[in-house]
């Protein structure tokens, strides 16, 4: 059942028109936001990187690079780590290799390599996996999981 501000009214003729309710503050959660903040900050700098990698004709598509992140320091590094296997789909890249270093500021260079493997035809990631799996040789590893 609709809530009552979105249902049919001479004030809203149609749920098209009618507003989005206010969000609850109870689901509000500030350490959460902090983190996606330092993600997406991230993400900004790689995507900057993976422009400069296209423009150089390094790379076609985003899902041809391999990223090496240089992190400085063990908090950060531990905090990367952490998302280190959702660091590709959040950066849009096949590959993501974190690297502690001791120097600042928060994150070093950020590296752009051709990633390792052939291209796996389902999920199209580049893999070294791709073409071990005489049954499926055009798959990588994650995509031979999902189908089993």
């Amino acid at each position: 059942m609709l809530p009552e501000s979105v249902r049919k009214s001479p004030e809203t003729p149609c749920v098209q028109l009618a507003l989005f309710p206010e969000p609850d503050q109870k689901w509000a959660d500030a350490k959460l936001a902090e983190r996606w903040d330092k993600l997406l900050a991230l993400r900004q700098a790689v995507q900057v990187v993976l422009e400069a990698a296209r423009r150089d004709k390094m790379i076609g598509s985003s899902l041809e690079a391999a990223v090496r992140l240089e992190i400085v320091g063990d908090q950060n590094h531990e905090f990367y780590k952490t998302y280190e296997a959702d660091l590709p789909a959040l950066f849009i890249v096949s590959q993501v290799e974190l690297v502690r270093v001791t120097q600042s500021p928060e994150h070093g260079p950020i590296g752009v390599l051709k990633a390792k493997g052939n291209k796996c035809e389902r999920c199209w990631n580049y893999r070294p996996a791709v073409g071990t799996f005489p049954e499926h040789p055009t798959l990588c590893d994650r995509c031979i999981k999902a189908i089993r």
